[in-house]
């Protein structure tokens, strides 16, 4: 009697585990059906430091000033599409200057086949790409207290080309706007070309 409870019982655990080995692979069937599809890794978005720029994201990569072109340009490129321009500028009183310039007003200045300065600025009118800021957030038209919150301004007295400003940070730029309502005109930082 005991070994015929034995086969019934070895019978109905076999039973049980042919059963739930058909419940869990028909539940990976119905998982793997109901997984979502999930997006590809984000591209990089710039980020304007004093010292040269990053594009952020999984792959990011830090560029900074005395990169090659090659790489600067490559990283550029695959966050923000070809560029908009190239080109030399020859006037430059540190000598000839190549640049390239990128949609959402933002330009890189090269020597020597290296990264030396870089501006931003929406000189079109055409909008500044939102991912396009300083590495704390500031961009074009930021307010002057959100300038001042992120770095400690100092305003260059008697500028000859506007409502002028340094920070610490080597972070440069031009405040437009009356009063309360001076907003970030335009950011720089490296080697650029002011004619003063």
């Amino acid at each position: 009697m005991a070994l015929r409870w034995t086969m019934i019982g070895a019978a109905a655990l076999a039973l049980a585990a042919c059963s739930g080995s058909e419940e869990t692979a028909g539940s990976s069937e119905l998982a793997l059906q109901e997984t979502p599809n999930l997006p590809a890794e984000p591209a990089g978005v710039v980020r304007l430091r004093g010292d040269g720029i990053e594009v952020t994201g999984p792959l990011g990569t830090m560029l900074t000033f005395g990169s090659p072109r090659e790489t600067v340009e490559a990283e550029l490129a695959s966050a923000m599409g070809e560029a908009r321009d190239v080109g030399t500028n020859a006037e430059c009183g540190a000598g000839p200057v190549a640049f390239t310039e990128y949609p959402g007003g933002l330009t890189l200045n090269f020597q020597e086949g290296a990264l030396v300065g870089w501006s931003l600025r929406d000189d079109d009118g055409d909008g500044q790409s939102a991912d396009i800021a300083t590495a704390e957030g500031i961009d074009l038209a930021s307010s002057e207290a959100e300038l001042t919150a992120a770095y400690e301004v100092e305003m260059i007295a008697d500028s000859t080309l506007g409502e002028e400003f340094t920070t610490p940070a080597g972070i440069f730029g031009f405040l437009t706007g009356e009063g309360a309502q001076k907003e970030v005109e335009s950011l720089h930082a490296g080697m650029n070309c002011f004619f003063r």
